[in-house]
C-alpha cells in the first residue's frame, strides 16, 4: 500500500511537471510566422541586438525549437532549420524558459533563413 501511494505520487508530480513546461520548450513550437507571438509581445519590444537597435518588429517574434548541429546553432523559422549566426544570439533568458525566434514572414528580401536575432533556451 505504502509502494502504491508514493508511486502515485511520484506520478502526479512528473505529469505536473510536464504540464510546467512550457509550449516551445516541449519541442512544439515550428518557429510559424504569427504563432505564439501575441503571449510574449510585451517582452519581444524589449529585445536589442548587440548595437541597441530593436530586433523585432510588431510581429516577427515567435517561439521556436533550436538544436546543435554540427557545431551550429539552428533554429527552426518557418518549418525550415536556419544556421543562426553567434552574433545574433541573445544573451538574455526568455520568460518562458523557451526558443525564440525573430524572422520576417517569407517571401522578403532577406535570404532563406535570415534571422534577426535569437533567445536560446536552456541546454542549447
Amino acid at each position: 500500500m505504502r509502494h502504491h501511494r508514493l508511486w502515485t505520487l511520484l506520478a502526479a508530480a512528473m505529469v505536473a511537471g510536464l504540464a510546467a513546461v512550457p509550449f516551445a520548450a516541449r519541442g512544439a513550437a515550428q518557429g510559424n510566422h504569427g504563432e505564439g507571438h501575441d503571449a510574449l509581445h510585451h517582452w519581444y519590444e524589449t529585445l536589442r541586438d548587440r548595437n541597441g537597435r530593436s530586433c523585432c518588429n510588431r510581429r516577427d517574434c515567435r517561439p521556436t525549437r533550436s538544436r546543435v548541429r554540427n557545431g551550429n546553432v539552428e533554429v527552426m523559422v518557418d518549418g525550415i532549420w536556419a544556421v543562426v549566426p553567434p552574433e545574433k544570439i541573445l544573451p538574455v533568458p526568455s520568460p518562458d524558459s523557451g526558443s525564440h525566434v525573430c524572422a520576417m514572414q517569407r517571401p522578403n528580401a532577406y535570404p532563406l533563413g535570415h534571422v534577426f536575432c535569437v533567445v536560446l533556451g536552456p541546454g542549447v
